[in-house]
């Protein structure tokens, strides 16, 4: 029986020619040519020593073609603004400094009655306007802390109770939160050379970096990190 999965760069888009949509369909087919390329190249990935020279290669492209990572150019600062207790575990409000100029708010889980430093989470929120306060990842983390993880959960640029576009003199927001905010931040970041992820990048490591802090509750050597 013929395979009926056909390799994406197969596709001819010829047929298309004159349409409106061309350029789309040129774009697209030169995404699936890479595609492809990137599926018969993993399939040579046969050893560990392959798979880990692989994975060195594309995270050194990644940060490469995002423009490279910024360094944190100042202290954390963290303060923490408030605590609450949530029965089994307890909730820490903290803000802390990525770099100059950018503070990160968020919020660290700590399951009550640790004995010693535990495992941790990083938690990173999808696009919703709320982050971390938002429904699903409120539920993730509590369910993380409830299981004995210790998890800090954090803003992204233009999301919860981070947003780049503020008028103080009315007390309006000038932009729509969440994609809305990203894209108004991601183009000037673009053209200057390295995108916005970069700095959504910056803004993980100094969150780690604020983990390492806290050595009485969190082991450095068992972080890991999940999200949407």
């Amino acid at each position: 029986m013929e395979n009926e999965f056909k390799p994406y760069a197969s596709f001819n888009p010829s047929g298309f020619s004159g349409r409106a949509t061309q350029l789309n369909e040129f774009i697209s087919r030169r995404h699936h040519t890479h595609l492809d390329a990137g599926d018969a190249q993993r399939n040579q990935l046969d050893t560990v020593e392959k798979v880990e020279a692989h994975a060195k290669k594309m995270r050194e492209t990644f940060i490469e073609k995002i423009g490279g990572i910024p360094e944190r150019d100042c202290p954390l600062d963290a303060q923490i603004t408030g605590v609450r207790d949530n029965g089994t575990y307890m909730v820490e409000s903290i803000v802390f400094r990525a770099r100059k100029g950018a503070y990160v708010t968020a919020s660290m889980y700590i399951p009550k009655g640790l004995t010693g430093p535990q495992a941790a989470v990083l938690f990173l929120s999808g696009h919703t306007v709320e982050a971390r306060m938002s429904d699903p990842y409120q539920r993730i983390s509590q369910t993380l802390a409830e299981a004995g993880l210790v998890v800090f959960a954090v803003d992204p640029v233009g999301q919860g109770e981070r947003h780049s576009f503020y008028k103080r003199e009315t007390g309006e927001f000038i932009t729509r939160d969440a994609v809305g905010d990203h894209d108004l931040c991601g183009i000037p970041s673009l053209a200057t050379g390295r995108f916005l992820e970069s700095y959504f990048m910056n803004d993980q490591f100094a969150a780690v970096d604020y983990m390492l802090t806290r050595p009485e509750i969190i082991d450095p050597a068992r972080i890991g990190v999940t999200g949407c």
